[in-house]
């Protein structure tokens, strides 16, 4: 027939298709990823209000697809954290936390920034697909 055998994990729609449990290793795309972003935007002096703006819009959608298919590991989760933070305080590498990113982390409501805590994100993703395969049938567009 012609067709070549491979193996696991296999990338499709930039995803891992693998066998088995979601560990770290299989992540590292995602990580690269948004590390070559948040590399790309420091050359740039960007103020604190672009900072957060590009964490919150272009690195959580970098994130989204990942959040609804996987469980994300939380050795993983505690590194995009990692990234983002030190980007978000200090874009140019340098200085510390001025407030805790759990803090952040609450609603505009309740007068924070309105970042996402990505465990708790992971979670509610990954629940509105198995919401939507079972209460639609498995037929359903994600929009």
């Amino acid at each position: 027939m012609g067709f070549k055998e491979g193996c696991f994990p296999v990338h499709y729609l930039g995803l891992p298709i693998f066998d088995g449990k979601l560990n770290s290793k299989e992540c590292e795309i995602l990580v690269d990823k948004i590390t070559s972003r948040v590399c790309s935007w420091r050359a740039n002096k960007v103020s604190f209000a672009g900072r957060l703006q590009l964490v919150s819009s272009v690195i959580y959608s970098d994130m989204q697809l990942w959040m609804s298919i996987f469980i994300s590991p939380r050795k993983v989760l505690d590194n995009i954290h990692k990234i983002c933070s030190n980007f978000l305080w200090h874009g140019d590498g340098s200085g510390s936390a001025k407030v805790s990113w759990d803090i952040l982390a609450n609603s505009k409501k309740e007068g924070e920034l309105g970042l996402k805590d990505l465990s708790t994100w992971n979670v509610e993703c990954f629940a509105r697909l198995l919401w939507l395969i079972f209460m639609l049938g498995g037929s359903f567009s994600v929009a």
